[in-house]
């Protein structure tokens, strides 16, 4: 009789701790519906894509959602077993677990069947899917921002990049803020340097900046002005109204500066020498979405030499 109540007894604590935690993971999901990001981050076993995910969970905020992405395609014979697909997935389970609620992390490990990574990332996280009507995604929501590392290319190529060709071609063709991890992201307080002109691609990519800034961050805005280009009331124009913002939403430890290009000295020469000097954690852009990044983009993100966001929108 005793241990029929003393089994009772626990099975009501065991039923009594489970209500707790799904209340506890409503109460998750519906703050995480009202502005938490979806983060994704994209995995291959490698130590960069483990600096990446590492980064993605210094950057998470309480109740962002992390998605732990892998097209793999599965080779025993070929693989070190850390590469194989269930023995990747039981480590970013027993990570994520152990870290957040179960609720607020996912994993999506497709199987490409003979067919390339980046066609596979391109129709998980294609935007008509997630639009009312659309065929619908594998991926539990649309991602906010796709993480990924940042890879050297193997044997020679025509046109030369620091970084993957994954990570090459989901800049040109997704729509979406893209990371790419060449260092692992703090996670305490970040440094972030962006450069800002007076488009409203610069201006909505400063918006999607701020969902990851924190208060505790710093946060410097920089316009590189073109002497034979830029006017006094350009640049008055652009200060007034980033000043204006940062004031309204920045961090505390943030500010806007103009750095005049010096004679002879190309834009993208003034913009690397001026990333190298500084301590920023994270350089940020804003490029328009193209199959085909300007000269600019693409110099920049070969020869930064600290993680670049690309806030697309």
């Amino acid at each position: 009789i005793i241990a029929a109540i003393m089994a009772h007894w626990l099975e009501q604590i065991a039923l009594e701790k489970d209500e707790y935690h799904k209340e506890c993971l409503n109460v998750g999901q519906e703050i995480s519906s009202k502005g938490a990001n979806f983060l994704m981050c994209c995995v291959d076993g490698s130590s960069q894509s483990d600096i990446a995910f590492q980064s993605a969970m210094n950057l998470r905020k309480k109740f962002d959602h992390v998605n732990v992405f892998h097209a793999y395609i599965d080779k025993p014979d070929l693989q070190p077993a850390s590469w194989r697909p269930k023995s990747l997935e039981s480590k970013f389970e027993v990570e994520l677990t152990g870290r957040i609620p179960k609720s607020l992390f996912s994993l999506t490990f497709v199987d490409r069947s003979g067919d390339t990574v980046n066609n596979v990332l391109e129709q998980v996280v294609d935007p008509v899917a997630f639009q009312p009507g659309g065929e619908g995604t594998i991926l539990p929501a649309r991602p906010d921002f796709i993480i990924m590392g940042h890879h050297g290319r193997k044997g020679p190529k025509e046109r030369k990049a620091s970084i993957g060709s994954t990570a090459d071609r989901a800049l040109r063709n997704l729509h979406y803020p893209c990371m790419i991890v060449k260092n692992l992201v703090p996670a305490g307080p970040r440094s972030y340097l962006m450069a800002v002109n007076d488009s409203n691609v610069s201006k909505r990519g400063f918006d999607v900046l701020m969902r990851l800034v924190n208060p505790r961050d710093t946060l410097q805005l920089v316009y590189f002005a073109n002497r034979e280009l830029s006017s006094p009331q350009e640049k008055f124009i652009i200060r007034d109204y980033y000043t204006k913002e940062l004031q309204e939403v920045g961090p505390v430890n943030s500010e806007f500066k103009i750095i005049d290009c010096p004679p002879h000295t190309t834009l993208a020469n003034t913009i690397i020498d001026y990333v190298n000097e500084s301590t920023a954690d994270v350089f940020v852009i804003a490029p328009r979405t193209t199959q085909h990044p300007s000269s600019l983009t693409n110099e920049l993100i070969n020869s930064v030499p600290i993680t670049m966001l690309l806030c697309k929108n």
